[in-house]
Order: C-alpha cells, then structure tokens, then sequence
C-alpha cells in the first residue's frame, strides 16, 4: 500500500485527503487573489451590455449571481430584475462582477447538462459563450487567470472522480481517466490522489482481508482499476509486489481460517513446538524475526535434547541453505516432515564435524555467527 500511495498520490502526507486539501486551499487562495485585481475595474459599455442580455436570458442565474456577489462583498448585487423581467442596474458593474455572472452561467450549463436537458444546456452555453468573448476582448488577461481557476476547479472535479473509481465499471473509469488526460497533468495527479483515497478506504473496511488478491486479479474491479490509472512506467514492478502481496495474504488467511491442511500443519508445529496461528501468520507475511523464533521451536521439537544457543544455530544454518524451507513446512505436512528430517541431518552433520570431522564453508558463517560448534 505504501508503494501504490507513492505511484498515486502527489501528497507524501499518509492521509491523502488531508494532503489534496491542503494543496487545494493554497491553490484556491492563489485564485481569489488573481480575480482580485479585478474588482475595481469598470466594466466596459459592451461588456455592461453582454451582461445585461445574459441575466435577461437567462434570469435563474441570477440567483445563484445575487448570493455569490452577496457573500463575496457584502453589499447588494448591482441589479434588480423586475417581474417582468426588466433589468436595471443600481450601478455601473466591474470586471469582477462581469466574471462572477459567466461563472454562474457556466455552472447552469453544467447542471442542465448533468440533469439530461442537454438542449437547453446548450443554450445557456452560448450565452456564456458570448459573454466570455466580450470581457475576453475588453480585458485580454482575465483569460490567465480563468485557465489558472480552470486547472485548480478541474483538479478538484477530478479528485471526486478518482474517489468513485472503485464503485465505477472499469469502462467507466477508463472514460473518466482519459477526460482527466485530456486536462493535463494537474487533473491526472488528482485523479490519481481520489483513485488512493479510495484503495484507502477500503482498505478500512471488510475488505481489507481480501484487497491483495482483488489487486492482483484483472478481472476484479480493484485489480482493473490499477492497470488503468497507475503510472505505466511502475506499473509491472507495482503488480509484482501485489502478487508477492497477495500470495503472502492469503496463506495467511488459510492458517487463520484453519483451511484441512494448514489447520493439520499448524496443529503438528504447537503440538512439537508451541507455535502459534499467529506466529505462522508472521513467517508467511515475511517476518524474518517470526521466521527464526518458528523455525528453533521446530528444531526442539525434532531435538528437544538439545541447548538454546545449538537449537538457535541450526535453525539458522537451515535458513541460510535454503530460506523458503520453513515457508514450504508450513503450507505443505510433506515439507514438516522433510524439515524435522534436516534438523536432524544438521545435528548430526555439526555433531561429526566437532569430533574432527569437515564442515561445510555454508555452516561456516553460522560457526563465526553463533561460535564453536557443537560438542
């Protein structure tokens, strides 16, 4: 999880959202700044025109203009439209208040779209259209700062698209990644970041036990979800460590579960050597410390005569020769019986060597490691 969170997600902060959200404000308060110049300037007379055709025809944006301009300033907005629909306006507009109107206008568009009215979506984008090319020829930088409040509002759009991907068809994601492309690298790395929050929360669920195997598997919606939007040049070393993963997991959950044959293993290792469900959980997630304590309670259990410091020694001899021997052990009751044989061949292999005999330069290691060897 922490190798996919550094493929997916822009943030080094653990919680991705926290990370995104901080990104979004500073991005956010950058926007306000640069409309900011903006608001003692003038309109012009055409753009006083444009907008004064655009709150006609499309008067519900009005509404959401009039608490916008409310909320931003404090004061009344600087027209009032009649019930027959006459506008009138209170005072001369500024570039800023021009603006606000074309963003409202732009969000109905967007919401019409959204409700299935595409016709009459279409229509109030031309209306914003055209006033757009108004304030665009009146005041050539605004188009700047729109594109800057463009990138950080796409971002974000995005970033909620990335935390729905995994209750998306994989189709569907295909789609939503390809749009977030098409915006740039901004959009990308926040569909990436929603896709993590996403792996995250599942990972805080029921889903947990099962989510390294879903990954691993193309045809699960998980697992789908991470060839599409993983960055391409990490994706083949990211699916290795999955599978490394999700073979680790789920023997894991054969021995918790008590699966026949990891249910008869384990109970052979306690009944020899106190070893734990848990203990076997740790060897096959990798602990190499787990790893070592399982595998000298397997040695007393084949050698009970035996002291701590000569039972610890061959259990890493074994371990150094071969160190999947205990992993194969514990999945396998032909690879117990096999590893109780070679703690036993050990034993007598270094009892032979301390009567004169060769030790082999592999156990040499073990002889600088864990000193004389057995007498």
């Amino acid at each position: 999880m922490a190798r996919m969170q550094s493929g997916l997600a822009s943030s080094t902060d653990d919680n991705v959202r926290r990370g995104v959200a901080a990104a979004r404000a500073g991005e956010r308060a950058t926007e306000r700044a640069a409309y900011a110049q903006f608001r003692g300037v003038e309109a012009s007379e055409d753009v006083a025109e444009a907008l004064a055709d655009a709150l006609r025809r499309v008067p519900s944006a009005a509404d959401e203009v009039t608490t916008a301009l409310t909320a931003e300033t404090g004061l009344s907005p600087f027209f009032t439209i009649a019930d027959d629909g006459a506008l009138t306006f209170s005072r001369f507009p500024t570039v800023a208040e021009a603006e606000t109107v074309r963003r409202s206008l732009s969000n109905r568009a967007s919401s019409l779209f959204r409700s299935g009215q595409g016709a009459a979506g279409e229509s109030v984008s031309e209306v914003e259209k055209q006033l757009r090319r108004y304030l665009d020829d009146a005041v050539p930088e605004l188009a700047d700062v729109r594109a800057t409040a463009s990138i950080v509002r796409g971002a974000s759009e995005s970033f909620t698209l990335g935390q729905r991907a995994l209750s998306q068809s994989p189709d569907q994601v295909a789609i939503d990644f390809a749009a977030a492309r098409s915006r740039g690298e901004e959009a990308v790395a926040a569909y990436r970041n929603g896709v993590m929050d996403a792996y995250r929360s599942r990972m805080s669920t029921g889903s947990r036990a099962s989510m390294m195997s879903n990954l691993n598997d193309p045809a699960r919606r998980e697992g789908a979800v991470l060839r599409i939007v993983f960055p391409e040049d990490q994706l083949d070393d990211i699916l290795r460590q999955v599978d490394v993963a999700a073979g680790s997991q789920n023997a894991v959950q054969s021995v918790l579960r008590g699966s026949p044959t990891a249910g008869r293993t384990a109970a052979a290792a306690r009944s020899g050597g106190g070893v734990s469900a848990a203990e076997l959980a740790d060897v096959l997630t990798g602990s190499p410390r787990a790893t070592l304590e399982v595998m000298g309670k397997i040695v007393r259990s084949a050698r009970p005569d035996i002291s701590e410091f000569d039972r610890m020694r061959i259990a890493s001899i074994l371990l150094e020769t071969d160190p999947q021997v205990l992993r194969r052990a514990l999945v396998d009751e032909s690879g117990m019986a096999a590893l109780q044989r070679r703690v036993v061949q050990t034993f007598d292999m270094l009892n032979r060597a301390g009567r004169g005999g060769v030790i082999p330069a592999s156990d040499r290691a073990a002889d600088v490691a864990y000193g004389p060897r057995i007498q």
